[in-house]
């Protein structure tokens, strides 16, 4: 397991020209979910709110997990356990 993926990650949406309006948006599990997030809702943001200065960050937490990564799972055929 690689470093950091136990533990939760808190995404905070920031404004970080005016260090003012943080707000967390959710709390996932791994560091690298929490980074991909992070950077998926920066991408959705508007063209105005990017020039604002908003962007999202992770840091890590104590705090339970708010949104639930999905896996990715691989189905391949004769794969079911049979009953």
């Amino acid at each position: 397991m690689l470093q950091g993926e136990k533990y939760p990650y808190e995404i905070i949406k920031h404004n970080f020209l005016t260090l003012q309006g943080s707000q967390v948006v959710g709390v996932v599990k791994g560091e690298s979910a929490a980074q991909s997030l992070a950077e998926s809702f920066t991408a959705k943001l508007s063209e105005e709110e990017r020039n604002a200065g908003w962007r999202h960050s992770i840091q890590r937490t104590t705090r339970r997990p708010t949104i639930h990564s999905r896996r990715v799972v691989d189905l391949k055929p004769g794969s079911f356990r049979k009953r």
